[in-house]
């Protein structure tokens, strides 16, 4: 049976390497490239996850002694082409599939990516209750979505101050220069050192952002946070530069710590409580009350003052709304899009400004700028609804122009 099974794989390898070597994208229209992507990644997908089962095998049985490897994980990064590091994952993520039939079935189906899959196994592998929900978040959510609902699954049964007090004893900053000699900068630390970094760096940030954008430039986010950092520094070198430009608005700098209430004073969360800071994910209580002290932090808690119910009469949110919006949600409201920084606070369809004059909690949700871009000048909008969820063109039938409009 073995041997047949190798002869079935290696025909199967012939056919698809074939497929693929005769395959023209450059015939293809739009709604064919997008079927044609779709079905090579669930092919690619299929192939990764029974490559990290027979990954975690070999695990077991050792690699071959004429291999001249030191473990199964030097030998799979040898006749693959991978790291070492990366063969010990797909090691770990095989036995993980072995272990959980859900994650299998699906993996093997080509509707997980080899990030899903790790991400997926490593949660239920702290709470195998979670399998079926975290599968149901995978085939609708980003992969950024899906690794909050990761960190929230593990960290709901995970002693986080344990987990804290370890991320920090091997905290690290670590500098290397690559073949083409760009010079690397690679920091490990905890959710509340890199919070207090990320504060520091947003007003940098946003001027970088600001001027670029007056000048017609487009680059990625990550060009301008590199930009940023090098000013912060050259800044704490220099002395900050006399401008008004680098004035800073405080709801535009803060970090956000969502907490529940009983869970600050009791000292600890319970099952359904949150402890987070917000864009990075859960934290110990004892990691929340140390944060307190911050000058420019903004606690949210579930029993704080009510504004869903405040109605502002300008065009955008006040403070107290904005940091409500920030409690609800830091990322884009669409479904699938993980992005987080560049959000517009959108009124909903429906309750546009133009109509309204006033601004509501309940009446606003966050875009990201392309989002944005395609409600505004488009006509997509969200379905009804709250949270995320899909956006649509106008002349999808769940657009909400389909149904009758709001009083």
């Amino acid at each position: 049976m073995p041997a047949r099974v190798c002869t079935d794989i290696g025909a199967l390898r012939t056919s698809v390497c074939r497929a693929a070597a005769g395959f023209d994208a450059q015939v293809l229209d739009r709604d064919d490239a997008v079927a044609a992507l779709q079905e090579w990644t669930a092919i690619a997908h299929a192939a990764e996850a029974a490559a990290s089962l027979t990954a975690a095998r070999l695990e077991q049985c050792g690699p071959p002694p004429s291999a001249g490897a030191r473990d199964a994980a030097e030998f799979i990064a040898k006749q693959t082409g991978i790291t070492t590091s990366k063969a010990k994952e797909r090691i770990q993520t095989g036995d993980r599939l072995q272990r959980n039939d859900l994650t299998r079935a699906t993996a093997t189906a080509g509707r997980l990516s080899p990030e899903q899959t790790a991400a997926i196994g490593d949660a239920v592998a702290a709470d195998p209750s979670a399998e079926a929900s975290l599968l149901s978040c995978a085939s609708t959510g980003s992969l950024g979505e899906l690794r909050d609902r990761c960190a929230q699954t593990k960290a709901a049964v995970t002693d986080l101050a344990e987990q804290e007090h370890r991320i920090h004893a091997r905290r690290s900053l670590r500098r290397y220069t690559d073949r083409d000699g760009a010079e690397h900068l690679h920091a490990v630390g905890t959710k509340c050192d890199l919070a207090r970094i990320d504060r520091a760096l947003k007003p940098y940030l946003d001027r970088r952002f600001k001027a670029a954008r007056a000048d017609g430039v487009r680059e990625p986010l990550e060009a301008y946070t590199f930009d940023a950092l090098v000013d912060m520094c050259t800044d704490s070198a220099d002395g900050p530069a006399a401008d008004n430009e680098k004035q800073r608005s405080p709801i535009r700098n803060l970090t956000v710590v969502r907490v529940d209430l009983e869970a600050l004073t009791r000292g600890h969360p319970t099952s359904g409580e949150t402890c987070e800071i917000a864009g990075l994910g859960p934290v110990s209580i004892q990691a929340a009350r140390e944060m307190l002290g911050e000058s420019i932090l903004k606690l949210v808690i579930t029993r704080g003052v009510d504004v869903l119910n405040v109605t502002h009469l300008g065009r955008g949110p006040n403070t107290a709304q904005k940091i409500a919006l920030l409690w609800q949600s830091r990322a884009c409201t669409r479904e699938g899009c993980p992005r987080t920084g560049r959000l517009e606070y959108d009124h909903k369809y429906g309750f546009e400004y133009a109509k309204t004059k006033h601004t509501r909690i309940d009446e606003t949700e966050p875009l990201c700028d392309p989002d944005h871009d395609l409600k505004t000048y488009h006509g997509w909008a969200l379905v009804d609804g709250t949270g995320k969820r899909p956006m649509v063109p106008p002349d999808d039938p769940r657009h909400p122009r389909f149904k009758e409009q709001p009083p």
